[in-house]
């Protein structure tokens, strides 16, 4: 194996060591630390998991931005137009 591949696997190695000791010393409460005291041997996914976590809020806030606001805007701009409000799927029981 080159000496380079080798290099780069311990550097990893040692980065995701440390992540996942500094996560579970300052954030003890997050699940991804607490999957790192439970199952030490998961300390070179931690990167991953956390990489994985940040493009789920990334997806998350995309849908928000294209999607939830787009048809707020709609909504509400058929409000102003109609004089109306929306008529709700399901009727709230008044007594």
């Amino acid at each position: 194996m080159p000496l380079e591949i080798v290099l780069t696997l311990a550097g990893y190695l040692m980065f995701s060591f440390l992540l996942s000791a500094m996560l579970v010393r300052f954030a003890p409460k997050t699940e991804v630390a607490r999957m790192s005291r439970k199952h030490f041997y998961f300390f070179p996914f931690v990167p991953i998991m956390i990489a994985a976590l940040f493009l789920a809020l990334a997806l998350k806030w995309a849908f928000v931005i294209g999607v939830a606001y787009p048809f707020r805007l709609i909504r509400r701009t058929f409000e102003i137009l109609s004089g109306h409000k929306r008529r709700r799927r399901k009727t709230y029981y008044r007594y």
